[in-house]
């Protein structure tokens, strides 16, 4: 492997109901859209 790193995620539109920014943490995340139910 070449040890790159991820910098970050992006996402168009986040689902906010399904806590999925909490199975991705320590990643800097950002989204457009965030969408609560």
């Amino acid at each position: 492997m070449l040890g790159g790193k991820v910098a970050g995620l992006a996402f168009v539109i986040e689902l906010e109901f399904l806590k999925g920014r909490s199975r991705l943490n320590g990643y800097d995340v950002f989204s457009l859209l965030k969408y609560e139910s």
